[in-house]
């Protein structure tokens, strides 16, 4: 049978998948809509909530006209790399399967060949032709995390990816137990024996519900085998792997007890290793002799087995391999019979994983994203993010819902935690690790108020002084910094500034940065962001912003800006990073400069008329230069020369300055007298340090001495935070004395609403030696 009688199949099963695994996700890539196929009852999601990049076409040669999912593809002709972000919020082995079929959508008769890759790995090079105009590719992988990439690459010039189908759906719990996690596991040969031809449709098992875990299994008879079928339905399973029953009752019989069942399988690569589960079953209860069979990997015995009637057995193994894997089944020197067998798997092991730094699932465990305001935690089932309620981190506040009439399109940013009470409230964040962290805090006012008067107020960590939120009736801002803490948690406090201006937040995020990320940021500084650029990146249109993780493995957001005088153009495939790891997404698309001798002017107006500033620039070559051209690029700050970067095709590189500037930040990029080249450039960030962090916090005797008196009045429970800085936000029942270990000297519970008996303590606080 050939791939596409094949995937006709796959895509046309007998029943509905989505009526029997609620987590199986189909993605109908390039419909406009989500729809229930009415031919087979099987529910299809349109994609446009998985990726952001490419465009829906039709085909417009379709030999498959019965199956509405080929009709249309999703095509990508801008970008080199475009990625489908899928949910793995079960941390499990997950089954994805992809399908791609040509039609002749771009009317060219030119079926494009291209690579398809999960999670930063190779999966598959797909080569459609006009012969074959529609594959498929299987993998099982372990997630590493609440979601998954799947991209399509670019491989050849004007030869643009494109895919029709994207399912995704979790494996039980020990099924494929042997599969190891350093790589992922591609389907090379599901073969149900016994069933007849493959060129029958009704031979196949294709999906659910036939296949409780939406396999589909390829008939096949060997030559020198009998087909034979058990006499009897209902089996008690011992198999982990759980094939299906209708594979299972059918089987194939060596011709002649001497020989061999031969079963040989050509794999994709030189050297492999495979993943070999083979399933047996006895035919009938009436079967006296005995049946022994005698495993072989080559002429390497592996074992002997007894099949059972009315029982699966299952044996599995890791085999290395080299260009074809050989099993035999032979009859063991005991046996009265011939070999049998029911089924047979075989996955090939892909190349060893990439790997990071820190490593996703340690990266999941400690980013630490809080919608706030929400009343419970949950995934978003848009990207598979994780989001913590903030119940957990702060005692004070109220939960409130933006106007219906002014929603936000992200969803996180429709709920929010407002403080009405008291002057001063904080989230206690932890902070386990010795590392520089990131903390991001984002609000929208979203008029939850009904007031249409967004506040202005403080915003704080640790007890110094972050920023002035100053917020929006329509807009959200961002405020993020890189701070290295001095404890094992942070504060980050909301400070009302202004009578009747209620301060209010919607999502606070934190995590950790590896420690060569952003190494010239002194601890002895916080550093605030002030722009974060992904230059060539479009409009300023929210679908074109980089929003984190997990497009930017360390989470930042990239705001798209093409400036005048510049010309967009996309560079080839990214195959190395640099310092920082800026996202693949951002050093992609490039800008540069129209006019050479114009050179590209990049003005930051910054919030301060003195800074300390942090740049991180970053660069790539955009395609191979002639023998004649060079590109070397001078870097200027207020026109004082920096350095030179002379960019490399394929690889980022980044260079990074600290600077002190008096008023606005101006970054120029001038052509080097001996570049025949403009200058260009990917993307860029602007760090500005913030005031010098406190000394110290409030002396630790008179922190122990409040937390007594909090633990004795419920009243007092919500207060945390630094009770004394900074100094302009005080606990508004404290007075306190001075700025370096400052003391509290007064305390005034008049309006704190308490109830129940005075502690007999009260008047003689030992730790508030100067109250």
């Amino acid at each position: 049978m050939d791939t596409c009688t094949l995937l006709l199949l796959l895509l046309f099963a007998v029943k509905a998948l989505s009526r029997g695994r609620p987590n199986l996700l189909r993605i109908d890539c390039g419909a406009n809509l989500s729809y229930t196929d009415e031919t087979d009852g099987s529910h299809w999601q349109a994609d446009e909530n998985y990726i952001q990049t490419g465009t829906n076409e039709q085909v417009s040669n379709n030999s498959l006209t019965a199956i509405k999912q080929l009709n249309n593809l999703r095509a990508f002709t801008q970008q080199n790399k475009n990625c489908y972000i899928l949910p793995t919020p079960m941390r499990t082995k997950y089954f994805i399967r992809a399908t791609f079929y040509y039609g002749n959508y771009d009317h060219l008769s030119r079926p494009p060949t291209f690579d398809l890759e999960f999670d930063g790995n190779k999966w598959a090079t797909v080569a459609v032709t006009l012969a074959n105009p529609l594959q498929y590719s299987e993998l099982i992988y372990n997630a590493k995390r609440d979601n998954a990439t799947v991209c399509l690459a670019r491989t050849l010039d004007k030869q643009f990816p494109f895919i029709s189908t994207l399912e995704i759906w979790p494996l039980d719990d020990g099924m494929y137990d042997g599969m190891t996690e350093d790589v992922a596991w591609l389907s090379s040969y599901p073969y149900n024996y016994g069933a007849g031809s493959d060129q029958d449709p009704e031979n196949w098992i294709i999906g659910f519900p036939i296949d409780d875990y939406n396999r589909v299994w390829k008939p096949y008879n060997p030559p020198g085998t009998n087909a034979v079928v058990s006499d009897v339905y209902g089996f008690d399973y011992t198999s982990v792997n759980l094939p299906p029953e209708v594979a299972i009752i059918l089987a194939i019989e060596a011709n002649d007890p001497p020989d061999a069942i031969d079963l040989s399988f050509p794999l994709n690569k030189a050297s492999n290793r495979s993943y070999v589960a083979a399933y047996f079953t006895e035919i009938s209860a009436s079967v006296n002799d005995s049946r022994f069979i005698d495993l072989y990997h080559d002429d390497t015995h592996m074992g002997t087995l007894t099949p059972e009637y009315r029982n699966c057995t299952e044996v599995w193994a890791i085999i290395q391999s080299t260009d074809t894997l050989n099993i035999q089944l032979r009859q063991n020197a005991s046996s009265a019979l011939p070999p049998i067998v029911s089924a047979i798997e075989v996955y090939t092991a892909s190349d060893p994983l990439v790997t990071s730094t820190t490593s996703q699932d340690d990266y999941e465990t400690i980013l630490l994203r809080i919608d706030c305001g929400t009343d419970s935690s949950y995934v978003d089932t848009s990207d598979g993010s994780n989001w913590q309620a903030d119940e957990n981190y702060i005692k004070t506040g109220t939960n409130r819902k933006v106007s219906t009439s002014s929603p936000s399109v992200i969803e996180q940013y429709n709920s929010l935690r407002t403080f009405t009470e008291q002057n001063k409230n904080c989230y206690t964040l932890p902070t386990p690790t010795q590392a520089k962290y990131f903390i991001r805090c984002v609000f929208y006012y979203g008029n939850y108020d009904g007031q249409s008067k967004p506040p202005t107020f403080n915003l704080e960590f640790d007890g110094n002084k972050w920023t002035s939120v100053v917020t929006s009736a329509t807009q959200f801002q961002i405020h993020e910094l890189v701070y290295t803490p001095k404890r094992d948690s942070v504060s980050v406090c909301l400070a009302r500034t202004q009578d009747k201006q209620f301060p209010f937040i919607s999502t606070l995020e934190i995590w950790p940065l590896d420690d060569n990320k952003y190494e010239g940021m002194n601890g002895d500084r916080a550093w605030l962001t002030s722009y974060r650029c992904n230059y060539g990146g479009g409009s300023n249109d929210l679908k074109n912003w980089i929003l984190g993780f997990p497009k930017d493995d360390y989470n930042r957001v990239w705001q798209p800006y093409d400036p005048p005088g510049t010309n967009v153009v996309i560079a080839p495939l990214l195959s190395d990073n640099s310092v920082n790891d800026p996202p693949e997404d951002a050093i992609l698309t490039v800008i540069e400069a129209a006019d050479p001798a114009d050179g590209i002017n990049l003005p930051f107006m910054l919030t301060t008329t003195t800074n300390l500033n942090y740049i991180a620039a970053y660069f790539i070559e955009m395609r191979k230069l002639l023998d004649n051209e060079t590109r070397l690029i001078d870097l200027y700050v207020g026109n004082n020369f920096m350095l030179t970067v002379e960019p490399e095709i394929g690889i980022c590189t980044g260079a990074w300055i600290r600077i002190q500037s008096d008023g606005p930040l101006n970054v120029q990029l001038r052509q080097n007298g001996s570049s025949t080249l403009p200058p260009m450039i990917s993307a860029i960030e602007v760090y500005t340090a913030g005031d010098p962090l406190v000394p110290s916090t409030t002396l630790q005797d008179d922190l122990d001495g409040l937390q007594v008196l909090i633990n004795a009045f419920e009243q007092l429970s919500g207060w945390s935070g630094d009770p004394c800085l900074p100094n302009n936000t005080v606990w508004q029942w404290l007075g306190c004395n001075g700025n370096d270990s400052p003391r509290v000297i007064k305390i005034n519970l008049r309006n704190n609403s308490l109830n129940g008996q005075i502690p007999s303590f009260l008047g003689t606080l030992p730790n508030l030696k100067q109250l």
